[in-house]
């Protein structure tokens, strides 16, 4: 029979060290940290505050999203809108354009890598829902302006204390969001701020949350006036979009109509 080893020395934490006690888990710090941001307030309230779980950003699957709508096109199908945002080539298409400022095919080749048959084809879809218009030259402008200030987006990232893995997740998320949060218990909040130049260095905040909800800003990051990526910013707009509107449809249907008019 082997005979067990001995350990010499006591084992050393390293206190940069991943591994922690699971004190809990990542559902119950992200409830108690959506509840408390729920209530808490802001310097300015939007028309409409959306808090969306496991949001998929294509640049990742951030834990929680909230996005402030503050105004929205007017004049517009607006499922029409999220449909046409939430697609890949579309949003690559819309990302080149200005309000106001023809661009031609050849500028859209050279700009997004699409054929010509591909553009045209997207064209005539968002021709047809109003977004943008084609002159007799097949110049392509804009109908309506996008989103970039319409919608505000803030992603947060959730863990125990793998500080490594949430810096890492939460840096794909600045293409889409504007400000960028990694959550954490007290614990591992305190492990996190060990290495705080290389939070500031990517511009990622970090809050800690404690078991009964207290939220504190341990680090606070870089709020990003536009996202990195205009493309991927406004998919993640289409997703919004329509989260909002089937909330609104829900809520629709469990109020009377005279209720609705007033709304």
């Amino acid at each position: 029979m082997a005979s067990k080893t001995r350990r010499l020395y006591p084992k050393v934490r390293d206190p940069l060290s991943t591994e922690a006690p699971n004190v809990q888990s990542e559902s119950v710090l992200m409830d108690g940290f959506t509840r408390s941001l729920m209530h808490s307030g802001g310097p300015a309230r939007p028309n409409h505050r959306m808090f969306l779980e496991e949001f998929d950003g294509l640049q990742g699957r951030p834990d929680l999203v909230v996005a402030d709508i503050v105004a929205l096109p007017g004049s517009i199908d607006l499922d029409l809108f999220a449909s046409c945002l939430r697609s890949p080539t579309e949003a690559a298409l819309l990302a080149c354009l200005k309000y106001g400022v023809p661009r031609t095919i050849e500028y859209l080749e050279k700009t997004t890598g699409l054929s010509t048959y591909s553009i045209k084809r997207h064209i005539n879809v968002l021709d047809d829902a109003a977004i943008v218009f084609v002159d007799a030259n097949s110049a392509v402008t804009l109908r309506c302006r996008l989103p970039w200030d319409m919608v505000r987006i803030s992603a947060y990232e959730a863990k125990i204390s793998n500080w490594r893995r949430a810096l890492h997740q939460a840096s794909g998320y600045r293409a889409f969001a504007r400000s960028v949060w990694v959550v954490m218990p007290p614990n591992g909040a305190r492990r996190a701020k060990a290495v705080e130049p290389l939070f500031r260095n990517n511009g990622i905040g970090l809050i800690s949350v404690s078991e009964n909800g207290d939220m504190r800003v341990e680090i606070r990051g870089k709020t990003r006036r536009t996202p990195s990526s205009r493309r991927l910013y406004l998919m993640a707009v289409g997703g919004v979009l329509t989260e909002y509107l089937s909330e609104r449809r829900r809520l629709h249907r469990r109020l009377r109509p005279e209720t609705i008019k007033t709304l």
